[in-house]
């Protein structure tokens, strides 16, 4: 068995918009998801920022890689709250000209990990 390093980070510590529990954001790249009432298209995985380690004087960076930082793009704009559970949306239930506009933008690959 493989021993994970942990972070541990409280939620005005990170600089990130929204923080989940228990959900493979990995598993929502190239997927349309919704957040309270906002839907939004996984656009890629992120690689955290090694400054987070100076300033919060923690060493956060290695733990956060690859278990981190879903970089989304927002399709159709609403409210969300904490308590809001992250939901799967069906490709097929969104406005076609919203999908076409957001899927002609091709994603960006994930910056490497030095």
């Amino acid at each position: 068995m493989v021993q994970l390093e942990r972070a541990e980070l409280q939620p005005d510590e990170h600089r990130r918009s929204i923080t989940t529990t228990g959900v493979p954001v990995g598993h929502l790249v190239g997927s349309y998801f919704s957040v309270g009432s906002c839907v939004l298209y996984g656009g890629r995985l992120n690689v955290p920022c090694a400054y987070l380690d100076g300033l919060l004087e923690k060493q956060v960076f290695r733990p956060l890689v690859h278990r981190s930082e879903l970089n989304a793009r927002i399709v159709g704009g609403g409210f969300v709250s904490p308590g809001d559970v992250i939901t799967g949306v069906d490709r097929s239930d969104i406005d076609p000209e919203i999908v076409a506009r957001n899927e002609e933008t091709p994603i960006e690959p994930a910056p490497e990990v030095i």
